[in-house]
């Protein structure tokens, strides 16, 4: 082989080396950038980001295994929802709706070493448009509730109830369709004792003999017989305190004109006028 010939191959082996080894240093480059890349969270905003990510259920755990987060397209009877757990895997919030349509948001406590974990607060939205918080104690027993309606069926449109450690309801506030508001007491026996009210209708003119006994408010006294032992009230013409006996009858009443007039009267126990007097007040005069 000539010497020409020899110098040509030493040429192409040193092309060959160069390009190897500039094709080495490009890779161990690109490598480099990207590990740089990788822990540089401005380097990562900047990155290509996926249009969707598509799962049937996401369960995130935290260092030990332990879910923490589930999130689930449907369960047993439950539609899609969000589930929070604590530390210890047990159920603290739930967000989601159930197979009748309705959405339900539940806050639960933390778990005891004798009992499960309670439901304490429970807001949820039906088909038919009732929306309701309710409120438990640490047995899971209802003590509050509140709610409203835009069912045309139903006549409470709001209300706010509070029960005893039986789940009694004792007390009720709320409104009816109709414009009517109330207060109801009841005893541990569910017995009416007490009853506030006023109606939604306040036409200021006392001429208007067409509406002139509505009544604008009341408070009902009642025994645990269920029979009225008192009453106060007020409507556009007169003002009224009314007292009954055990059995229900009305025995004494005073009232009050819109002209001013007083007026009082007693009853016999079987239901007559025994006695009544009247004072004539002054035309127009407020009592």
């Amino acid at each position: 082989m000539s010497d020409e010939r020899i110098v040509q191959l030493e040429q192409r082996l040193r092309r060959t080396q160069l390009c190897v080894v500039a094709l080495l240093i490009g890779a161990s480059l690109l490598i480099s950038l990207g590990m740089m890349a990788a822990d540089d969270p401005g380097a990562q905003a900047t990155s290509a980001v996926q249009p969707q990510l598509k799962v049937g259920k996401l369960v995130i755990v935290d260092e030990k295994g332990q879910a923490m987060i589930i999130l689930q397209p449907s369960g047993e009877e439950e539609g899609p929802s969000i589930q929070v757990n604590d530390e210890q895997g047990t159920k603290r919030f739930w967000m989601g709706t159930k197979e009748e349509g309705g959405s339900r948001l539940e806050h639960w406590d933390v778990e005891t070493s004798d009992r499960d974990s309670v439901l304490r607060i429970l807001s949820f939205i039906d088909d038919e448009g009732l929306a309701v918080t309710q409120y438990d104690d640490d047995l899971g027993r209802r003590r509050i509730g509140m709610g409203t309606s835009t069912d045309e069926g139903s006549d409470q449109m709001g209300f706010i109830t509070c029960a005893d450690k039986e789940e009694r309801s004792r007390i009720w506030m709320g409104t009816s369709d109709d414009g009517m508001s109330e207060v109801i007491h009841t005893d541990a026996n569910g017995v009416r004792r007490i009853f506030d009210f006023t109606d939604g209708d306040s036409s200021r003119d006392p001429s208007d003999d067409e509406k002139a006994s509505d009544f604008l408010a009341g408070r009902w006294y009642g025994n645990p017989y269920e029979t009225s032992r008192m009453w106060l009230g007020s409507d556009r013409s007169s003002i009224y305190l009314s007292q009954y006996d055990w059995g229900g009858k009305i025995r004494m009443a005073f009232s009050t004109m819109f002209s001013g007039a007083a007026r009082m009267a007693l009853w016999n126990d079987e239901g007559d006028t025994v006695w009544s007097q009247q004072s004539q007040g002054e035309p127009g005069q407020q009592p």
